[in-house]
């Protein structure tokens, strides 16, 4: 009897392990470069300014996260991540913008986490993957930052001075219960430069040259 009572016990935990409702957490990201934390083969994330060297600095530098919309097979501006470079008396946090102080939502199914309900009904879950972004439950998403001088357009893709992280891969995980904000940084973010476009480079020679042109007639 006391075997039967261990089996039946053991069959019944198998059969409540089973029955637990899987949710999916809507994806959010930290869209920081703050963080000390990076991924393997990322040797940092701060911005550099390629035209004035150092850490980029300064209130007309933006940065905004994209995302790859793989309907559009196009990288799309997430609007609400427009964020604010520090100022140039910054003696801190240099090469860093100033982001939104919570995660934002990534757009509906694009990322996110799936994570076993616990049974508990307090709304606390347990980890369907293991926990670091690795194994079922895990929904990568390519994003990209984009950053740029304000003062040379109004956004990334008419400025004329501007630079971008490249499309990484950013995967939440979910170490904690509640899970950390470590949890939503974008630890692949690889650091970058911004520098002024070719045609822009291109436009001020040939001013240069006009100038010189006009003088040696004169």
């Amino acid at each position: 009897m006391k075997k039967l009572a261990i089996l039946t016990t053991l069959m019944a935990g198998v059969g409540l392990s089973f029955g637990q409702p899987i949710v999916h957490n809507p994806a959010v990201v930290s869209f920081q470069n703050t963080e000390s934390t990076k991924a393997a083969g990322v040797p940092g994330h701060l911005v550099t300014n390629g035209v004035a060297g150092g850490l980029l600095l300064g209130s007309q530098y933006k940065a905004e996260l994209y995302y790859m919309d793989t309907t559009l097979n196009s990288l799309q501006p997430i609007a609400a991540t427009i964020s604010t470079f520090k100022g140039t008396t910054a003696t801190s946090l240099k090469g860093t913008w100033n982001g939104p102080a919570s995660p934002t939502l990534l757009p509906v199914g694009y990322g996110g986490i799936d994570v076993v309900d616990d049974g508990t009904g307090n709304g606390t879950f347990a980890e369907e993957g293991d926990g670091t972004g690795v194994g079922a439950g895990y929904y990568p998403v390519g994003l990209e930052v984009r950053v740029w001088d304000s003062t040379t357009g109004a956004t990334w893709e008419t400025a004329s001075v501007r630079g971008d992280s490249g499309i990484f891969q950013y995967v939440q995980r979910y170490t904690g219960n509640p899970p950390p904000v470590t949890d939503t940084q974008m630890i692949s973010q690889r650091a970058f430069t911004v520098v002024p476009e070719p045609s822009a480079i291109a436009l001020s020679i040939l001013g240069v040259a006009g100038l010189l042109l006009i003088r040696r007639r004169k």
